[in-house]
């Protein structure tokens, strides 16, 4: 991968907004993962943001895809985590939208849309007023870039001729 986070060495590569730290309560590997709320249940009526701290540019590449786990307890009553994108910071993208709860799930997104410019990453947890959960856990992320473009093209062609006992290829 060209970027891989696993959130042992701290948050340094990542700005936010409410309460997103890292915590060792939780953690698919390691000892840490990233959190909406480290400090037990998120309070209600937030609309707090974890984003990338700088865009990972994505000029010169053939294939992008992001990957990481997720492990998420949401409240059923409209509470959301939200994965965005953008190339701008600010017209964003939403590449997954989860609710309600699940244990440790592989998340994986196709990023070829993004590929030429700059992209921006975040995560964005949105809550109402009625009830709340422990959150959202987030860990080894990880971007996969392809840049290798192949010079080497091979043609096969193929000419199908009706015969009634098989069909010939030639």
């Amino acid at each position: 991968p060209v970027m891989s986070e696993d959130f042992e060495l701290g948050l340094g590569n990542w700005v936010s907004t409410g309460t997103w730290n890292r915590t060792n309560a939780e953690s698919y590997s390691g000892e840490y993962c990233l959190t909406d709320s480290p400090n037990g249940n998120y309070a209600n009526n937030i609309n707090s943001i974890c984003a990338l701290a700088s865009p990972i540019p994505l000029q010169n590449v053939q294939n992008a895809n992001l990957q990481f786990q997720l492990k998420r307890s949401l409240a059923l009553d409209g509470d959301n985590l939200i994965v965005e994108a953008s190339t701008d910071s600010s017209n964003w993208t939403i590449l997954g939208f989860f609710e309600g709860s699940a244990d440790w799930t592989l998340q994986s997104y196709n990023l070829n849309s993004f590929i030429g410019h700059e992209l921006y990453f975040r995560f964005s947890l949105k809550t109402n007023s009625y009830g709340s959960s422990n959150g959202v856990f987030i860990d080894d992320l990880r971007l996969f870039l392809n840049s290798e473009v192949s010079t080497a093209v091979s043609y096969t062609h193929f000419r199908a001729q009706e015969n009634p006992d098989h069909l010939v290829c030639r």
